[in-house]
């Protein structure tokens, strides 16, 4: 499926939507296309090696998502553990979550906010 037809297919649902649901939107973000080459791909041996995930094996206090995942909500969890399993390979990209990351850590206030909001 090329572009233009996935913009026609999110133009016909976001349609079906507002028709049967009669809610409004403005709270999703604009769609993105998505890359597999935007992403590294990690071999299931590979994310044993990193230790990325919890095992069955009863690592799972070792495992660097559970160091990491200090997130509110199960939709964040989620997303870590994605981008955990396929890492960014553009500098720009790699770049502004960074910079997402900082604005964050420097504004201990905002980021207490944006945990109560979400909690």
């Amino acid at each position: 499926m090329d572009l233009l037809q996935a913009f026609a297919a999110l133009g016909g649902m976001h349609a079906y939507l507002r028709e049967t649901c009669r809610g409004r939107f403005d709270h999703l973000r604009a769609p993105e296309p998505y890359r597999p080459s935007d992403t590294l791909v990690l071999d299931q041996v590979s994310r044993g090696t990193l230790g990325l995930l919890p095992t069955a094996r009863g690592a799972a206090d070792w495992s660097l998502l559970r160091l990491l995942d200090r997130t509110e909500t199960p939709m964040g969890s989620r997303t870590l553990r994605r981008w955990l399993l396929a890492p960014l390979t553009s500098c720009t990209a790699i770049g502004r979550r960074l910079d997402a990351v900082e604005m964050l850590v420097e504004t201990p206030d905002l980021r207490a906010d944006l945990r109560a909001l979400l909690g």
